[in-house]
């Protein structure tokens, strides 16, 4: 059943009482909510077996044929129109388990190795995005993301910051990013809880294992809260 606590919802198994996370659940009143990795009620995009959908911010219900934050979810609440940012997105997600963290190889996944930087350029690239004059660095990467639709929504080390689907995040601040200083993402969720996917060190270059789906809010703070810029493309819609 569903469950108030600690200003949100949870949901608790009728039979083993156990918290439910990751899953979309049909409440003790027969509304049906998405619950998140941490068990909480989920709000925004939110990507669940392997679609993306919508969650009302006010009543947590799914959103069906509507629009939000730039994009049109349909009939059955999946992504209609997500095409660009999905492409990019999923870049990540078919290589997960393939990728080793490295700034010394390819940097791009060709041989198996990549870093944040190299793994946003071909993903950028795949999308649809310009030819690459270089493989970009958290430095240079602003620039390619500027002439390529994105536009500067945030910067700062406030927690200001407000993701949507398909945002591109750089942390450290220009001119002094490079090497371990800086990092990339993009954003594969939104509102209250939202995830970021990228190619990084978190499992400390376990083979294999650099690509990582994460809550962004524990991911920012657990990296002392850096610097943060958040990128946004101008038509969410773009094909």
């Amino acid at each position: 059943k569903v469950q108030q606590w600690a200003g949100t919802y949870y949901y608790f198994d009728p039979v083993t009482y156990l918290r439910v996370d990751n899953d979309y659940r049909q409440s003790q009143w027969g509304d049906w909510y998405m619950f998140g990795p941490d068990g909480r009620i989920q709000t925004g995009a939110r990507r669940w077996a392997g679609s993306v959908y919508y969650f009302d911010p006010v009543t947590y219900l799914r959103v069906d044929n509507g629009w939000r934050e730039g994009l049109y979810f349909g009939a059955d609440g999946r992504l209609v129109n997500g095409g660009f940012s999905t492409r990019v997105i999923n870049w990540f997600l078919q290589r997960e388990g393939k990728i080793t963290y490295s700034m010394y190889g390819s940097r791009t996944g060709a041989d198996g190795t990549a870093d944040c930087s190299g793994s946003m350029t071909m993903a950028l690239r795949t999308a649809g995005a310009s030819a690459p004059q270089i493989i970009y660095s958290t430095e240079t990467l602003h620039s390619y993301l500027l002439n390529n639709g994105y536009y500067l929504v945030y910067e700062g080390r406030g927690q200001e910051a407000t993701l949507q689907y398909g945002d591109v995040i750089i942390w450290g601040k220009k001119a002094a990013s490079l090497g371990g200083n800086g990092h990339t993402m993009v954003a594969t969720g939104s509102g209250n809880n939202p995830t970021v996917i990228s190619t990084c060190y978190l499992t400390e270059g376990q083979r294999g294992t650099a690509i990582q789906e994460v809550n962004y809010d524990w991911y920012w703070n657990d990296d002392n809260r850096p610097y943060q810029y958040v990128y946004r493309l101008r038509d969410q819609a773009r094909a």
